[in-house]
């Protein structure tokens, strides 16, 4: 994944599982960075609108979606901490 214009790899999504593209359902409508796959990939697409109506009914699914998605962005922000602190 890619920061701006800079070309700089900051964050390598390297599990199945692993999840990407998180600024839509933050609630932003411009994303911060950009993904390219170096190898055939099955990607899901969700879209915000549907899953917020989803999580509003089930608000429980809800909490536990947003806390897993913090420590999510928890994770990588330190990672780039470390990447951009070596450079």
């Amino acid at each position: 994944m890619n920061i701006g214009d800079t070309g700089k790899k900051v964050y390598t999504v390297s599990k199945a599982g692993e999840a990407f593209g998180w600024s839509s359902v933050a609630g932003r409508d411009v994303y911060s960075a950009s993904a390219e796959c170096s190898e055939p990939a099955t990607l899901l697409r969700i879209d915000r609108n549907k899953l917020g109506s989803l999580l509003e009914k089930y608000p429980d699914c809800g909490m536990l979606f947003y806390k897993k998605l913090s420590e999510i962005l928890g994770e990588r922000l330190i990672g780039c901490y470390q990447i951009v602190s070596a450079s």
